[in-house]
């Protein structure tokens, strides 16, 4: 390699995993012609990466605890799972997009309850691997840690600060400064030292679900105080509070609707249906779905629940107009109610996630007689679960944090 031009660090690249040159603008280009860059980075030298302050340490794991940061893992096989294949690709040619991931800072992607938001920033956070960070603020948590800021926080930091190999030294540093992990982090240092792994870092930060977040405020002042090398995108049900300082695509019906359509054949290209009945099945849910992502996959659920071309027509004649209608007609089906209370009692108090083996324990619960009998927990649980309760269950293998069903 000429002298003109050199790496930043000859160890690693930058967040994105390319390596990061450093030219002398006066000879590096001298007599040369007829010559492409692809995709060229320049960086002044102030200019670092993000794993340039990384050390290998004996105490990742302890030190992962003592954060306990929320996991948005979660929600990202969950989205993954429910996207259909080619659905979402819209937004990545979408012009606003494009000038956001090269020049802009801030993206504000604002639709209503249903529309896909959730859908379309997985297929962002998977255009944007692996020099991305996310997080998904989300109510249902129970432990309420993916709807504050000190959880938001936790997460980010978590993402920048380690992998698999080791941290980065300023959260060693605060480890050490917190007698090993007996003291927490106060939030500003969390703030501070988040801001501090990633000042100068080409990075990207995707934040999901931003009306379900309890402390708003904290969590916008922070993305707007972030370093200018950070990309940030943001969705909402709401238009952002300081519209002037956002880049704003808004989910319109017609910007949806191919996606809903393509979702819609791509369910049913695997559905043996005679021909005149797809086209029926097809346009019936085209024209109700009214830019919901959310509406359509539950009434494919439950129109697959159904054999006989004939219950499938008159289903159709009567779908419901709208999500809350559905959720009403779904509580309505329940069969197994004992079941599914006792199953909603401990889902919505559990601090924690509930593990197979626990919601097995669960329901050989009597509640009337105040005891508990083996013999009536279930056999087939993972596959029963889905025919005591008609909703989406995510099971997490807890050593590799992949999805199982």
């Amino acid at each position: 390699m000429s002298d003109s031009i050199a790496p930043v660090d000859s160890s690693s690249g930058d967040a994105l995993g390319r390596p990061t040159f450093r030219f002398n603008s006066q000879s590096a280009f001298y007599q040369a012609h007829d010559f492409v860059l692809n995709h060229p980075e320049f960086h002044d030298n102030s200019t670092v990466n993000i794993y340039q302050n990384w050390i290998k340490t004996g105490e990742l794991e302890a030190i992962r605890k003592w954060l306990n940061a929320p996991d948005p893992s979660t929600n990202f096989i969950s989205a993954l799972d429910k996207r259909a294949a080619g659905t979402g690709t819209w937004i990545l040619r979408h012009q606003t997009y494009l000038n956001w991931k090269v020049h802009g800072r801030r993206l504000w992607i604002q639709g209503k309850v249903g529309s896909g938001k959730t859908i379309l920033l997985t297929a962002i956070i998977k255009d944007l691997q692996p020099g991305v960070i996310y997080f998904y603020f989300d109510k249902r948590d129970n432990t309420k840690k993916k709807s504050t800021y000190r959880g938001f926080l936790l997460s980010l930091l978590m993402q920048a600060a380690s992998n698999h190999e080791g941290v980065n030294s300023l959260l060693q540093e605060q480890y050490d400064k917190c007698k090993k992990g007996l003291n927490q982090l106060e939030t500003e240092d969390l703030k501070t030292t988040l801001i501090a792994v990633i000042q100068g870092a080409k990075v990207f930060i995707v934040v999901d679900g931003m009306d379900e977040c309890d402390e708003l405020d904290l969590v916008i002042d922070l993305l707007l105080s972030l370093p200018d090398d950070c990309h940030v995108v943001a969705t909402s049900r709401f238009d952002p509070q300081d519209s002037m300082r956002w880049l704003k695509i808004k989910l319109e019906t017609e910007s949806v609707w191919s996606d809903i359509k393509l979702y819609i054949e791509t369910t049913l290209a695997k559905w043996p249906l005679s021909s005149e009945l797809h086209d029926e099945v097809l346009s019936s849910l085209i024209n109700g779905a009214k830019g919901q992502f959310r509406w359509v996959d539950c009434q494919i659920r439950t129109l697959q629940a159904l054999k006989a071309p004939k219950a499938i027509h008159k289903a159709l004649a009567r779908l419901p107009k709208d999500l809350e209608a559905i959720y009403l007609e779904t509580l309505q089906k329940i069969d197994d109610e004992d079941s599914v209370h006792q199953i909603f009692i401990w889902l919505l108090y559990a601090y924690e996630p509930l593990k197979l083996n626990q919601v097995a324990d669960i329901l050989a619960i009597d509640l009337e007689e105040e005891k508990f009998d083996p013999k009536y927990r279930p056999l087939e649980l993972q596959n029963g679960l889905h025919n005591i309760v008609d909703s989406t269950f995510v099971v997490i293998d807890s050593v590799r944090g992949e999805k199982l069903d």
